[in-house]
């Protein structure tokens, strides 16, 4: 018993982490003859690097791909009825901490968001829409973020029950700190 009980949180684990930390920034840009993305910009494999770097159609298809990883990876785990909040986690945890870069990934926030839509469909909608608004009238992408991080908490609370906010606490907590520089800069006024 405790042995099938550990192996049910360890392929959830597993899957989790493996789907997470496929590279998809990195490997568009390199399919796409855009070398170095590690070294340039701000250095991560995510969404608002690539943009950055090799341009608004790498740079959406990297968001739509990360976000896609996070909700299939729950989905799937669902299907298989397996642990979707391990899985969560760790996809997540893979996106940031993968392996195969030396554990330097992205900041997360497309995959969580992918996970919070899995977990809670209305939660992960609404909190996709706050990010898309301050995204427009701000044009900061690490405000949106963190504004979406925070507000899927709220709607997270609102409508499901069980242990996903919970989780969630605890990636957003991972999702701030990733995003140390970025609160600074914010506060200052310095951020892109």
């Amino acid at each position: 018993m405790h042995v099938s009980f550990l192996l049910y949180f360890l392929a959830s684990a597993c899957i989790g982490y493996f789907m997470g930390s496929i590279p998809y920034g990195l490997l568009l840009t390199r399919f796409n003859g855009v070398h170095g993305l590690q070294e340039k910009g701000s250095g991560n494999i995510g969404a608002t690097n690539v943009y950055r770097i090799a341009g608004r159609k790498l740079g959406f298809l990297t968001l739509a791909l990360d976000y896609l990883k996070g909700l299939l990876t729950v989905l799937l785990c669902l299907y298989l009825d397996l642990d979707i909040y391990v899985a969560g986690i760790c996809c997540v945890l893979g996106h940031i901490f993968p392996v195969w870069l030396k554990f330097k990934g992205g900041k997360g926030v497309a995959s969580y968001m992918g996970v919070i839509t899995a977990w809670g469909f209305f939660p992960g909608l609404l909190a996709t829409f706050i990010w898309l608004g301050i995204l427009v009238v701000t044009r900061i992408s690490s405000l949106a973020s963190l504004s979406c991080v925070v507000s899927s908490l709220f709607f997270l609370g609102l409508w499901t029950e069980g242990p996903a906010v919970f989780f969630a606490m605890a990636l957003a907590f991972i999702i701030f700190f990733k995003h140390t520089g970025n609160i600074k800069r914010l506060i200052i006024g310095k951020e892109k």
